[in-house]
């Protein structure tokens, strides 16, 4: 099937959703190779009182299990342990139907996936039709990676290159900051001293790369974050990080609770490399003024969504294979955290608290003590990125 024969199957599919008058270009074969995905990219966060130097608190949590179980008071740069109770985390040891899994109905979506799929060809084009086309799509809700629903930006996806040149065709991006909008983020890395590793506010960030640690993949469609197991850590942490924090309005540090608003975090990343001895990688956070809440970790090839101070888990790949992109989407709202996965959702949780924030990029669960050499790292590369801060759903 031709991709115009499917492109427009998936435009009459909806015509309440287009106009019948809008053409539809000629669209020419296409090389895939990653896709991206549409992202809502608004950030009007409402902020909870500020904590103090509360960031990079207890992110190795327990969940390190019975080989850290030193070291559970964690990367708290408050002081404050990861053992403190906040009460952020009430979810003793219940799962509660966390790893309950919803997908979509067969028949009435297999449209949006054949049309997601052409998407995915879409958007990685050079030709202007195509990308034209893929923008039609986008109106729909349409994009790669299968997700479907209008967004806020009405755009293609969450990503900053869609800039034409001048023969209509898309600019290769140079900095990160062309590619991922981290326009409410600052980045830690594993550079600076021990206890005062590199920061990257975000006026800085726009124009900044760094060889090694966060920098485009040589194909220029994704973020590199790599931290060695030498690198240096915060102050309260033994482990190091290429680390996105969440910010809001710029300069100010996100603050945040999940008793009111909607708090929604997309992101399409996928883990490329995990120390030897200790291949555990922390790939996405919420965090709170003392502690990680939750965690995507992955252990092995077991990624899972780890909560509780590390003591409970969902697993929600048990076979990942480096390398394998993924979408994920973790919502915030209403006592609860919702956790899904490559458009699926892996899990429920009962959490709920304050001085909230979310984090994306390299966390490396290994240093030189735990066997691994200083050179061995953990890496992740990140294809799109978007925050979404909005009145709670109904």
């Amino acid at each position: 099937m031709s991709l115009t024969v499917i492109a427009t199957a998936a435009l009459a599919a909806a015509p309440v959703l287009v106009s019948p008058a809008l053409p539809l270009p000629a669209v020419h074969p296409i090389e895939v190779r990653q896709p991206s995905s549409s992202i809502n990219t608004s950030h009007a966060v409402q902020q909870d009182p500020p904590t103090g130097d509360d960031d990079e608190s207890s992110d190795e949590s327990s969940s390190d299990s019975s080989d850290d179980s030193s070291e559970n008071s964690g990367d708290d740069e408050s002081g404050a342990g990861s053992n403190d109770d906040t009460g952020n985390n009430d979810t003793g040891n219940d799962d509660t139907g966390a790893g309950d899994s919803t997908r979509p109905a067969p028949g009435a979506g297999d449209w949006r996936a054949e049309a997601a799929k052409l998407a995915a060809v879409l958007e990685r084009s050079e030709d202007p039709e195509a990308l034209e086309l893929a923008d039609q799509l986008a109106a729909l809700g349409i994009t790669a990676g299968g997700r479907s629903g209008p967004t806020a930006s009405g755009g293609r996806n969450g990503r900053q290159n869609a800039e034409r040149d001048d023969h209509g065709g898309r600019r290769a991006a140079e900095a990160p900051a062309q590619l991922l909008d981290v326009t409410d983020w600052k980045l830690t890395l594993p550079g600076g001293a021990e206890g005062d590793p590199t920061e990257i506010l975000p006026s800085e960030l726009r124009s900044f790369v760094e060889d090694g640690i966060f920098h485009l993949t040589p194909e220029g469609d994704g973020v590199v974050f790599r931290a060695e197991v030498g690198g240096a850590t915060t102050k309260n942490s033994n482990y190091p990080r290429s680390e996105l924090r969440e910010m809001a309005g710029g300069e100010e540090e996100a603050s945040w609770s999940n008793t009111s608003g909607s708090h929604t975090l997309e992101v399409r990343q996928a883990i490329t490399e995990t120390p030897p001895t200790k291949p555990h990688v922390v790939a996405a956070q919420i965090h709170d003024g003392s502690d990680d809440v939750l965690q995507i970790r992955l252990e092995g090839t077991t990624l899972a969504v780890q909560y509780n101070d590390g003591n409970d888990q969902v697993v929600i790949d048990p076979d990942y294979q480096l390398g394998t992109p993924y979408d994920l989407r973790i919502v915030a709202a209403d006592n609860r955290v919702l956790v899904y996965y490559n458009g699926g959702q892996a899990a429920e949780l009962p959490l709920h608290g304050s001085s909230w924030y979310f984090k994306v990029g390299a966390y490396t669960q290994s240093n030189p003590e735990k066997g691994d050499e200083p050179g061995a790292a953990g890496e992740v590369v990140v294809y799109d990125l978007a925050l979404d801060h909005g009145e709670a759903p109904r």
